[in-house]
C-alpha cells in the first residue's frame, strides 16, 4: 500500500502478495483505524497528527505521534483467507489484492471534510 491523508484508501500494491500466493500460506485482513486524538473525533481538521503522507519526513512525523497525549484505535480482525489450491484455484496476486481490499475499504471509515 501506500500512505495517504485518509481522504481516501488506495489500492494495495500487488507484489506484497506473491509470497503469501507461492507458499498457500493463510492471511488474515486486518483494518486498523485511528478514532479519537486526545480525546476529539479524528476528522479532515486533526488528521496530520495521526496521517503521515506528503514530502513530512517520516521521523519528524513519528516523534509528533509521540507527543501526543491520547490516541484511541481500532482494529478489526476479519475473517482468515486460506490461500490453498482448492480455495483460490490460479488466484493471480492483483486479483488477491483487490479481494483484500475490498474486505478492509467496508470497514475502513475515511475522514471527511
Amino acid at each position: 500500500g501506500t500512505s495517504t491523508n485518509g481522504g481516501q484508501l488506495l489500492s494495495f500494491q500487488s507484489v506484497h502478495f506473491e509470497s503469501p500466493l507461492e507458499s498457500r500460506a493463510c492471511i488474515i485482513p486486518v483494518t486498523i483505524y485511528y478514532t479519537k486524538l486526545n480525546g476529539k473525533d479524528i476528522d479532515y481538521s486533526n488528521r496530520d497528527k495521526i496521517c503521515w503522507y506528503g514530502q513530512v519526513k517520516f521521523i519528524r512525523h513519528f516523534i509528533g505521534v509521540l507527543r501526543l497525549r491520547y490516541i484511541e484505535v481500532t482494529v478489526m480482525i476479519h475473517t482468515k483467507l486460506e490461500l490453498t489450491s482448492q480455495s483460490t484455484g490460479n488466484i493471480s496476486r492483483k486479483q488477491l489484492s483487490s479481494t483484500l481490499y475490498s474486505i478492509i475499504s467496508s470497514s475502513y471509515p475515511i475522514f471527511k471534510r
